[in-house]
């Protein structure tokens, strides 16, 4: 019999697979970066296709196989803008899908998850990069950022905390403050002025990373 493991995972994407089923990449909780397999999730019919959406932050039921894992069930994180948890139950949208999606948070929430893909190792669990993708989807679901200007800045200090998890980002006043703060209107305001030195930085720490 096959153990049912429950746990939490940011989608960072997917690909389609025969006539009806996907492939999912997933930061879980638990278990890091894994690819799980959903079977029959591009049907109408399917109870897990409002759940299983790019970008969205959802509690999974998974099974281990030999050489993937597989989705047996899954429950998309209610919208933080919907007016209250049974209405956001009950519509079944991701969080993604109920603002307004602009072209720089899908930007930005492109570029995290290729980032992640890229540097990452696979199934190796970290409680602190899972914790920063929360804080994003906590953010970007409030409808903090309002502006182009806003989502840069917002992106460049997600990367850094992230690159800093992973051990890519070396000591530096500039970064402290960024990579130990709680990202609000003031972390925004200085990623701002300092956002060249913050690219600059995240540029050299991916390059030295050699990935």
């Amino acid at each position: 019999m096959h153990v049912i493991h429950k746990t939490e995972g940011f989608v960072l994407g997917s690909k389609n697979v025969r006539e009806a089923d996907k492939y999912f990449y997933i930061y879980t909780r638990d278990f890091g970066l894994i690819g799980a397999f959903a079977q029959g999730v591009r049907k109408s019919a399917s109870k897990l296709r409002g759940h299983l959406q790019d970008f969205s932050l959802v509690s999974l039921e998974l099974v281990q196989g030999r050489e993937i894992w597989r989705i047996t069930g899954a429950q998309v994180f209610p919208p933080l803008l919907a007016s209250s948890l049974e209405e956001s139950s009950a519509r079944s949208l991701s969080w993604i899908e109920v603002r307004f999606l602009t072209e720089p948070v899908f930007q930005f929430l492109t570029n995290l998850s290729k980032l992640i893909r890229r540097l990452c190792p696979g199934e190796e669990k970290s409680e602190d990069l899972f914790g920063h993708l929360k804080e994003a989807h906590k953010f970007l679901s409030k409808g903090n950022p309002c502006s182009k200007e806003d989502i840069q800045a917002f992106e460049c200090v997600a990367v850094l905390k992230i690159l800093n998890t992973l051990g890519y980002v070396g000591d530096s006043q500039n970064l402290s403050f960024f990579v130990t703060s709680v990202v609000d209107k003031s972390v925004l305001e200085k990623a701002k002025e300092k956002r060249r030195i913050l690219v600059a930085e995240i540029n050299n720490s991916i390059k030295e990373s050699q990935l």
